[in-house]
């Protein structure tokens, strides 16, 4: 695995780290129960899109901050 590889492998896991322990806070947060999104299922499916709002935006900052830092990245990925 390149380096590139290597990296994105490690952004992506934290990102999807990120998504779990955001949702578990909220499950926490909110005192939900399996009883009670089996009743109103939007309240899960509200807690898992803020969630992936959430990540999306750190991910869309990442991205901008490496493309400022780094303008030939994409050039590291297609390895030229």
């Amino acid at each position: 695995m390149s380096l590139v590889g290597l990296a994105h492998f490690i952004e992506l896991t934290a990102l999807a780290v990120t998504f779990i322990l955001l949702v578990r806070y909220w499950w926490r947060k909110c005192r939900l129960s399996l009883s009670d999104c089996i009743i109103d299922p939007s309240t899960i499916v509200l807690i898992g899109v803020v969630a992936f709002v959430v990540v999306s935006a750190v991910y869309a900052t990442c991205a901008i901050f490496m493309y400022m830092v780094f303008p030939d990245y994409t050039y590291w990925l297609i390895g030229a």
